[in-house]
């Protein structure tokens, strides 16, 4: 049986159609995401990249349907690499952008990142006939990772490492939420992390993925920091109830 909310949501799909409804809902929450609790990372973020990292690109990995690119590009002055793999999160991106006319500022890529050069499939879940864009995945045979069972749509796409997709490119800073493949797009960029070291914004969930990305990142000479009020603070030891982590390379580290 539906939840409230998820019948809520089963009806304007079905009313306005789910593109129309995906770019209501990006215009929505890109309003409210300023003054949102949950988004304050991001908020900070946005902050520490325009005032301390203004050289190089911003990559959005994972870009879903728009909302933290027109944030950011709302809050920075940096040219934006939007990748998004799922044709239909792409498509409502695409809209947000040209509402916002900040489409001669990003640069738009439909594929997805991880360790290898390669293909892989990409879906978007469905439960009780509604869509979840955001919960759109990657299943890469590369990764080991399991098909869904469930999904309103499944399609093959590239799949590059950022190594290759940005290379010669000057990086400031990159967001990435993926939902649980972040080691796996982290492998893909150990030569832009070495040797250009932008800052991250990563969103992480509380388990064995996460542990992957924090060991890597250590390696590779990284400092972790979470959001703490109003700023960003070396990570304390108590961190299962957060989900966005700050990385700042140890030679930038002065900067937090």
């Amino acid at each position: 049986m539906r939840s409230f909310k998820r019948n809520i949501q089963y009806l304007l799909q079905r009313v306005f159609g789910l593109k129309r409804y995906l770019y209501a809902f990006a215009l929505y929450t890109i309003r409210k995401l300023e003054t949102t609790e949950q988004e304050q990372s991001l908020v900070r973020f946005a902050q520490l990249v325009n005032t301390r990292f203004s050289e190089g690109q911003l990559v959005d990995v994972g870009a879903n349907i728009g909302v933290t690119v027109a944030f950011l590009a709302s809050k920075t002055t940096h040219r934006i690499v939007a990748i998004e793999p799922a044709s239909l999160n792409l498509e409502v991106l695409r809209s947000v952008a040209a509402h916002f006319h900040i489409n001669s500022r990003v640069e738009f890529f439909q594929c997805a990142v991880g360790s290898v050069d390669d293909s892989c499939v990409i879906s978007i879940p469905m439960n009780d006939g509604v869509v979840y864009h955001g919960l759109s995945s990657v299943h890469s045979d590369a990764a080991g990772s399991a098909h869904a069972s469930n999904s309103f749509s499944e399609e093959r796409v590239p799949l590059f490492t950022l190594d290759t997709l940005l290379a010669e490119r000057p990086i400031a800073a990159m967001k990435i939420d993926v939902e649980n493949f972040e080691y796996e797009v982290l492998k893909g960029a150990r030569h832009i992390l070495s040797n250009q070291h932008p800052v991250l914004l990563i969103e992480l969930w509380n388990n064995e993925v996460r542990s992957q990305c924090f060991d890597l990142l250590q390696e590779l000479g990284y400092i972790s920091f979470v959001l703490r009020g109003q700023k960003f603070v070396p990570l304390p030891d108590d961190t299962s109830s957060d989900l966005d982590f700050l990385f700042v390379h140890r030679s930038r580290a002065s900067v937090i």
